[in-house]
């Protein structure tokens, strides 16, 4: 028997190396196979194979079409069953009520308990409360949980704020008035600019949006659904906005005149949400 001993096996040409028909590649030691992610997999061959992290499963490709093997059922009830977020939980357990579940994606080290709204908007919105954490006043300030791959929460949508309501009432007993000193996190990224002739909600709306500003993942959002008196032209680029105290009592019931501040760049306290903002 000839022994090969070698640190680095690379094919001559056509980046593979054949085995002959009949002949045995026999590995008595660890046999390590490819990892990937759902996004990262490579172009596909048939009979490929390899381990999916995110679906903690593995991938063989059929000819047409990735299948998983062994795969977990991501029901979200164990950090091991943990959905890749609340979107996909949704989807692949659509009897599932509000509640909390495991959601781990490739940008979170680990799985986390996160509250998942079943119903507003079809479902899929998922949220983690930090309640103790730094007190930010700009988008480019660093927030307490920014290590857990999680992003400050996003306003989509009415249904949005509902949903992000219903967290607050899990996590902390309905502190609405700490929550939603932050307009869904809203900002632009130059100072001033009178804003009360547009409506403030993005584009996706139609109608008389307000284009200067965004939120961070660059999709929807919404704060109003008819002008304000702010912005009025005294805001500081990349900063947060304020609801007016009034205005948060009821935030089940969310009020499409819901007031707010532009006034410089407002802290938004110690206590916020954190999403994966998956649910466009």
């Amino acid at each position: 028997m000839t022994t090969l001993t070698f640190s680095n096996l690379q094919a001559n040409s056509g980046n593979t190396i054949t085995v002959p028909y009949g002949q045995v590649f026999d590995i008595q030691g660890n046999f390590k196979i490819p990892n990937w992610s759902t996004s990262t997999r490579p172009t596909a061959i048939t009979g490929m194979f390899g381990y999916n992290t995110t679906t903690q499963a593995l991938d063989l490709y059929d000819g047409t079409a990735w299948k998983q093997l062994g795969s977990i059922v991501r029901d979200g009830s164990s950090a091991g069953g943990a959905a890749q977020d609340g979107q996909i939980l949704k989807r692949d357990n659509p009897s599932l009520p509000n509640g909390l579940y495991w959601i781990k994606n490739d940008n979170m080290p680990v799985a986390l308990q996160m509250y998942v709204d079943m119903t507003e908007d079809g479902g899929g919105y998922d949220f983690y409360a930090i309640n103790n954490g730094n007190s930010p006043s700009y988008i480019t300030d660093g927030f307490t949980g920014s290590s857990t791959g999680l992003q400050l929460w996003e306003g989509r949508s009415p249904q949005c704020w509902r949903a992000a309501s219903k967290a607050v009432a899990y996590f902390d007993n309905a502190n609405f008035g700490s929550y939603w000193e932050g307009v869904g996190h809203v900002y632009k990224s130059f100072g001033g600019g009178n804003y009360t002739g547009c409506i403030m909600r993005s584009n996706d709306y139609g109608g008389n949006n307000c284009n200067d500003w965004r939120v961070r993942s660059g999709m929807r959002w919404w704060i109003r659904n008819n002008t304000h008196s702010e912005p009025n032209g005294d805001y500081t680029a990349y900063g947060f906005q304020r609801i007016y105290g009034g205005q948060i009592g009821n935030p089940f019931d969310v009020n499409t005149n819901m007031g707010f501040n532009d006034g410089g760049a407002y802290n938004i306290g110690s206590r916020y949400l954190l999403s994966t903002n998956s649910k466009l």
